[in-house]
């Protein structure tokens, strides 16, 4: 049996660890590292008064990493956008870098990023205040239906990153889904790699459509209507 976490290294460290829990005596060894979120943050105030804020900042580059059934653990590079599989034998196994394009930032990206967000709660700020030496910390959710106002509240990147942060899954032929960033209102795009770290497949679902997993030869595929109601869909899952 094995656990995969992530271990922090500090409230603005620029990547953290993947750690793998094995064995009976639980040993605990780091994995890979990977890059965070950019976050923005902000000071004002005195020495005995100080209140600093910190928040992500949207659509920056961010890795992506997911677990195997047998316990790899597949991590992509937002960088070069390149895919790499750490075994469990300790092996790693990288592949190429794969060409993209890198997408404009416009309003209508904006629009779309916090609609999907408000979908499921938004991001997450966080307050530290400071005062007299009493630290607080308060966390505050965003992300709605992307007005000007809410727009404004951001620091936005000139382009998007290749792909998606979070959660990559990897399905029972042992290749992993990465979904890759593109223009507002285009169809969700998932690049598919095999253990080699090689694409294999491109596929394409109605913009918005997400894949959330997989089951006996088949992919579950979440859909939303125009009110934002959720479905679940199930599709054949391809073999190529």
């Amino acid at each position: 049996m094995q656990a995969i976490g992530v271990g922090f290294g500090g409230p603005w460290a620029d990547s953290v660890g993947i750690l793998r829990i094995a064995g009976i005596r639980q040993a605990i060894d780091t994995v890979a590292r990977v890059k965070r979120q950019d976050v923005r943050r902000s000071e004002s105030g005195g020495a005995n008064n100080r209140n600093v804020q910190i928040s992500p900042i949207p659509l920056s580059p961010q890795d992506a990493w997911g677990v195997a059934a047998d316990g790899s653990v597949v991590v992509v590079r937002t960088g070069d956008y390149s895919l790499e599989w750490f075994g469990t034998d300790g092996t790693t196994v990288r592949g190429a870098p794969q060409p993209f394009d890198a997408v404009r930032i416009r309003t209508a990206e904006k629009e779309e990023y916090l609609a999907a967000q408000g979908r499921s709660g938004g991001g997450i700020g966080i307050r530290i205040d400071i005062s007299n030496g009493e630290i607080q910390m308060g966390f505050q959710r965003g992300g709605g239906g992307g007005s000007p106002r809410e727009i404004d509240q951001y620091d936005w990147p000139d382009r998007k990153p290749p792909i998606y942060s979070g959660t990559v899954l990897v399905d029972p032929l042992n290749r992993a889904w990465v979904r890759r960033h593109v223009e507002a209102g285009e169809p969700s795009t998932y690049d598919i790699f095999d253990r080699a770290g090689s694409l294999t497949a491109t596929i394409t679902l109605d913009n918005g459509n997400r894949v959330i997993g997989f089951g006996n030869g088949c992919v579950y595929v979440v859909r939303y209507d125009e009110f934002d109601l959720n479905y679940l869909e199930r599709y054949a899952l391809p073999s190529t």
